[in-house]
């Protein structure tokens, strides 16, 4: 597993002279954060006929300050999932999904394990996330002096987290009283080649007006599973099982 996908792991990311939080520890700030995270870990998808829909903007900045901004769009309903990027396209359903890299101009199809999807994954996630906020040293812990009710939590990574994905630490922007986490920032080592990612959460919709098919396939592929509409000419690789 490539560094870059274990800090997703821990994510699917403060200010100098920062005011700090009158009788307030860096563990309440930890537990504020984790409370956040399970506002959204803890909605039933499997159960839920809502679309749930989430859009972020990710910047990542390089070490020679030259940065690469994405705007991120994610429907899910149920075990369906649409995913709209720069960079790629998820299509998801019960049974397999179709990964469309726009660059390579390849569409990856692979089985779904609905059952290990749903059920092990969002736990892990969040499991290994509360590791690392709880493992590492809180050094800020803070209110945004730039927003009335924002919240400012960062963590540095501790020795074993450290080692193994190269972050030198997590900031989370937050505001309590709106119950939502507005941005994460992770900062890496210099040995690593990326400086820092940026993810700003710009809207979560529980009840989004989005129509979503059983079959994925429809939105890729034609009857006879060829690319068609804007990914005609794409090539195919089926990693199905």
């Amino acid at each position: 597993m490539t560094k870059h996908l274990q800090t997703w792991l821990i994510l699917l990311p403060a200010l100098l002279g920062c005011l700090a939080l009158p009788g307030q520890s860096g563990g309440d700030c930890i537990r504020e954060v984790l409370e956040l995270e399970r506002k959204i870990e803890g909605h039933d998808f499997a159960q839920n006929p809502r679309v749930v829909f989430l859009n972020y903007t990710m910047r990542t900045t390089d070490w020679e300050e030259s940065a690469a901004v994405s705007e991120v769009r994610i429907y899910r309903q149920q075990m369906k999932v649409h995913f709209f990027s720069k960079q790629a396209d998820v299509f998801q359903d019960e049974k397999e999904v179709l990964l469309v890299l726009h660059d390579q101009r390849t569409i990856i199809r692979n089985s779904l394990n609905a059952e290990i999807l749903n059920a092990g994954i969002a736990t892990g996630l969040a499991e290994l996330r509360a590791a690392f906020l709880e493992a590492g040293k809180v050094v800020k812990c803070a209110k945004d002096p730039a927003q009335a009710g924002v919240k400012i939590l960062e963590v540095k990574a501790s020795e074993d987290f450290h080692e193994d994905l190269l972050i030198e630490s997590i900031r989370y922007r937050y505001d309590l009283a709106k119950g939502k986490i507005l941005s994460t920032f992770i900062f890496y080592e210099e040995d690593y080649k990326v400086k820092k990612i940026e993810i700003a959460y710009n809207e979560l919709n529980f009840n989004a007006n989005y129509e979503m098919s059983q079959d994925a396939r429809k939105y890729v592929l034609d009857k006879n599973g060829k690319p068609k509409g804007k990914y005609a000419g794409y090539a195919v690789m089926d990693n199905r099982k």
